[in-house]
């Protein structure tokens, strides 16, 4: 086996003396097997061998050139099969890593609020486009803090770009202006680029804490609404007009202030989520609202595992799609 890797050469051995004659060590071995005759192709894939492909013969065999055909394609088609495995391995590896350096290495330390956020993988090849963010705004009379969650069409390098552009842009936007505003600022920056042809769902809040709680000003291009889970478990669906960013050239958004106090959660998520697939369909925004009703403590990082447990023993197909998760609590 070792010599057929190295040599990149099958080696067909018909009947122990073949084999003794060529391997005499292999004496004390030939008396424990059964095999009369081995066949050892390598596995050929891209260029060199990746490994061997051993058959074991319990008769000798004479193996014709038809049968050294019909085993060496044989391992010809594994070999091409492992190395499109093993490429597609490393272009996901590649795609996984390169989609994370478009993510907030670590979240922020938000005063009075604990944090959590997830990002899974789909199995598909090439960069997804779910990215999120967290930071303060610049306005030092009116302090507060920017959440963003959003999803880019497609996928590839062309998704890529298109994620970095959105997030960059809404990191200098939101951090000054109101989400709608800060939200149609990136839709003119996508609809006045005649090189990006993708549209953008993408959720955006501002933060601002009060002497009873905080204020979260909610704005969406055309963005799943976000969930707050109040501090008795019961669990409120925010919707908020919007239409995609970058489809259409005309658009209309609209804002939504939630009140939370103490003890509140809010969860934003990208389509990932809802749109799980499993044998009882999608997994759909009431999966999502009865797990974050059924959480014990309501606090981000629980919420966070809860829903990525519950998405995973939905789906009985590999996950196509990635998914992001962000939440948020009122802890002050």
């Amino acid at each position: 086996m070792a010599e057929a890797h190295r040599t990149g050469e099958p080696a067909f051995l018909s009947g122990p003396q073949a084999l003794l004659s060529r391997y005499p060590g292999l004496a004390d071995a030939q008396a424990q097997t059964q095999d009369r005759a081995w066949a050892i192709v390598p596995l050929h894939g891209r260029g060199t061998a990746t490994g061997v492909l051993t058959f074991a013969f319990r008769r000798e065999q004479a193996f014709e050139a038809e049968h050294r055909h019909i085993l060496t394609s044989v391992a010809g088609l594994a070999g091409q099969a492992l190395a499109r495995a093993q490429l597609y391995e490393r272009e996901h590896d590649t795609a996984v890593r390169l989609q994370r350096s478009l993510l907030p290495s670590r979240l922020p330390h938000v005063p009075g609020v604990a944090l959590a956020a997830a990002y899974v993988a789909g199995d598909a090849v090439g960069v997804g486009g779910d990215f999120y963010d967290v930071f303060p705004t610049r306005a030092p009379h009116t302090p507060g803090w920017v959440f963003i969650i959003g999803d880019v069409a497609g996928r590839g390098v062309d998704a890529a770009s298109v994620t970095g552009l959105a997030r960059h842009t809404l990191r200098v936007t939101a951090a000054e202006a109101p989400p709608a505003e800060a939200l149609h600022h990136l839709h003119r920056q996508l609809t006045g680029d005649p090189d990006v042809d993708r549209f953008v769902s993408v959720a955006c809040g501002l933060l601002r804490p009060h002497d009873t709680g905080a204020t979260l000003r909610l704005a969406s291009g055309g963005h799943p609404p976000a969930l707050v889970r109040r501090a008795d478990g019961t669990v409120e669906v925010v919707a908020v007009r919007g239409v995609l960013l970058g489809a259409v050239r005309e658009i209309v958004l609209d804002e939504r202030a939630v009140d939370l106090r103490r003890g509140d959660s809010v969860v934003l998520y990208t389509d990932g989520v809802i749109e799980a697939r499993g044998s009882g369909g999608l997994f759909g925004e009431h999966r999502l609202v009865d797990v974050l009703a059924a959480a014990p403590s309501g606090s981000p990082t629980e919420l966070v595992d809860r829903v990525r447990a519950a998405v995973t023993a939905h789906q009985d197909v590999p996950q196509a799609d990635d998914l992001a998760i962000l939440a948020l609590q009122l802890t002050a």
